[in-house]
């Protein structure tokens, strides 16, 4: 019987004209596979604009995620469904983006 375990994603979001980490943004790794209602995980991310996010998944499993960014009035900054990422169970998956100034 496979066993649950973690996967993990990790990133950092910075502004393109300064390259700044962005303080307080919300992210949210969605799963790829069907259309769930919810993410599968969330955080805020750090003063530097670095985030780390644990993600339950099968042992056997390879589940593809991807990132939504929300800001703090939780509307949708960023959408990466197209940039769609393997949770491999041995290294986590590198998620980096940079947004525009608003």
């Amino acid at each position: 019987m496979p066993s649950d375990q973690r996967r993990v994603v990790r990133g950092r979001v910075t502004r393109q004209d300064t390259h700044q980490g962005v303080h307080g943004v919300r992210v949210e790794a969605w799963s790829a596979e069907g259309t769930p209602e919810a993410p599968l995980a969330s955080t805020l991310t750090n003063h530097d604009g670095s985030y780390t996010l644990a993600i339950a998944a099968d042992c056997c499993a390879c589940p593809s995620v991807y990132i939504r960014l929300r800001d703090r009035d939780c509307r949708l900054i960023y959408d990466g469904c197209a940039d769609r990422r393997c949770c491999d169970p041995c290294a986590p998956a590198l998620v980096d983006v940079t947004l525009a100034p608003a």
